[in-house]
């Protein structure tokens, strides 16, 4: 399930859901409601059958456009949608000037979209390939036009099975990522799960967990509060060797333990 607020106040949920209050003919997906919790049925995934398989990531961006990332292929009976990510209007109509949306994409799903200060986009999950890149495994960086940014140097490894699952950009710009993974860019001693990246896209050897083992066991959610701690959710039991029984930890941001 995803849930994204617009400055209107109407919600934009995505999710793996094929009803709402009961009404079988609301979209497939995706949809928008009204602060009241009705659907806005002036938003043009209501007007239509939705999309065909789940939404797992949404974001707004400042223009009132809206990102949407998945398991999907085709939007409203249309197979003209890019696989796996895409960007509306805000009307909820297909954003043709996104890179993405007609041209080559990514190779398997996405879990997870976050905007950067800067416009740029923040892609994870399960794919290995965007835009004929086989070097981009998990996690990539788009420019704000939906074009690959060949300047992020990132790659979960070569092993299969891996991804990320949960992002956050801290005020300096450097990455928290989380999900599946027990290498990075090739390196296997680079932590389990959870780690730093710098701003282009290299490991942050100066985040804690990067310095240990990471977590044990895989994460789903990661966020930065506004005081700049660091909150980290999902199934592991340890980080940096130490049991972690509630599956959720808070650090600083440098890594290290708050609670």
């Amino acid at each position: 399930m995803a849930i994204a607020v617009q400055e209107d106040g109407k919600i934009v949920v995505g999710g793996g859901f094929t009803s709402y209050n009961g009404n079988a003919s609301s979209p497939d997906y995706l949809l928008r409601l009204n602060a009241d919790g009705t659907e806005d049925t002036t938003f043009s995934a209501n007007a239509g059958t939705g999309l065909n398989q789940q939404v797992s990531a949404l974001a707004v961006q400042s223009d009132g456009k809206i990102l949407i990332g998945g398991h999907f292929t085709s939007y409203n009976g249309s197979g003209t949608i890019s696989d796996y990510i895409a960007r509306l209007n805000a009307d909820g109509t297909i954003d043709t000037t996104f890179n993405t949306n007609v041209g080559t994409s990514f190779d398997s799903y996405l879990e997870y979209l976050t905007l950067q200060p800067d416009g740029k986009i923040l892609a994870s999950g399960w794919f290995e390939n965007f835009q004929g890149n086989d070097t981009t495994n998990g996690i990539a960086r788009l420019n704000a036009d939906g074009t690959s940014d060949t300047a992020f140097n990132a790659n979960v490894g070569t092993e299969g099975g891996s991804g990320f699952m949960g992002m956050a950009v801290q005020k300096d710009g450097k990455i928290l990522a989380g999900g599946w993974f027990e290498s990075y860019n090739n390196n296997g001693s680079a932590p389990h799960h959870f780690m730093g990246i710098n701003a282009d896209g290299t490991e942050d050897t100066t985040f804690s967990a990067n310095a240990g083992e990471g977590v044990y066991d895989w994460i789903e959610a990661v966020a930065v509060d506004s005081q700049g701690r660091v909150l980290v959710g999902g199934w592991f039991t340890k980080y940096a060797g130490k049991d972690c029984p509630r599956h959720f930890i808070r650090i600083d941001k440098s890594g290290n333990f708050l609670d």
